[in-house]
């Protein structure tokens, strides 16, 4: 009953969702998400078992918006935010705003992780996590373990978290079955959403930003030889490249008719000169370029680590 349930939801969730609607602001509802402003007719929230959460509607205010979760009224409004107690219960809920007079909307998932204290034994069920790094003396504050995961069925890891992203592409690649365990931040998926119309601004008219890596288990970012600290095990860091014609290689960037290290390089001053708008403050964090090797075509690393960082 449970994954029939689970299947409706999706299944509403992928009907509901209109061509074009990252482009059609005019009929979305903004609001804020942990601080982060939100333009999108779809949004994800990752939350605790009973966590305390709030939704901003600092532009238009609480008068007239209805907000349900799974279709029944929740919360309570004050002059411009919504607050309301996550379900306690894990799992994947639909959350909908709406603005009455104007018809104006936005959804969001709401998915309730399993707490990081039922992690035993360095695993969480049968999936191996392994424990986290001490935190780095500076910025140690950015670097505490997460207080929870997502748990992903192979149903839900096509769930679309945002008009351009899809869960499964932010999975770790370790070997496993389902259900599998992830990390994810709310920042990263906004930042990876604003990226979207910039690199098609460029001339690329792609769908997604396609994915070299995502999440990483601890265990699995030692297995591959990265530092303990690596911003993948904390989820707000994504690897990517261009791909326009599905072939599974970054694009010619820069024009000058070959693949190689300079792509990577355009790529990389592309996104370098809209975080440096003051706009993109909120999405300080990491930058860096990878060459083509033979197993991949070249790509570059974005994270929403609080603090500068570019290689």
């Amino acid at each position: 009953m449970k994954n029939l349930a689970l299947g409706l939801l999706l299944a509403i969730l992928a009907c509901t969702a209109p061509r074009g609607w990252a482009q059609d602001v005019k009929q979305t509802l903004p609001l804020s998400v942990r601080g982060i402003d939100i333009n999108l007719r779809l949004f994800s929230l990752f939350a605790l078992p009973g966590e305390e959460l709030s939704l901003g509607f600092y532009q238009t205010g609480t008068d007239g918006i209805a907000l349900t979760l799974d279709e029944r009224n929740v919360g309570t409004a004050s002059a411009d935010v919504w607050r309301f107690q996550a379900p306690t219960k894990t799992g994947l809920y639909a959350l909908r705003a709406v603005h009455a007079a104007s018809g104006r909307e936005t959804r969001l998932n709401l998915l309730v992780m399993i707490p990081a204290s039922r992690v035993k034994n360095n695993h969480l069920n049968s999936y191996r996590i392994d424990s986290y790094p001490k935190p780095r003396a500076k910025h140690s504050a950015l670097y505490q373990p997460p207080g929870g995961f997502i748990e992903v069925t192979p149903a839900l890891q096509r769930l679309q978290l945002s008009p351009h992203f899809q869960l499964r592409q932010f999975l770790c690649k370790q070997e496993a079955g389902f259900p599998k365990y992830l990390v994810m931040q709310e920042r990263l998926l906004a930042l990876l959403e604003q990226l979207v119309p910039v690199i098609r601004e460029a001339g690329f008219p792609i769908k997604t930003l396609a994915p070299i890596s995502g999440y990483r288990t601890p265990y699995y970012n030692r297995l591959i030889g990265n530092v303990p600290n690596s911003r993948h095990v904390f989820g707000d860091a994504y690897d990517w490249y261009v791909d326009t014609d599905g072939n599974g290689r970054m694009d010619d960037i820069n024009g000058d008719g070959k693949l190689d290290g300079k792509d990577s390089r355009a790529l990389f001053n592309l996104v370098d000169g809209f975080l440096a708008r003051p706009a993109s403050s909120i999405f300080v964090g990491g930058l860096g370029r990878y060459r083509p090797t033979a197993s991949h075509g070249g790509f570059v690393h974005t994270d929403t680590r609080g603090y500068r960082a570019r290689w």
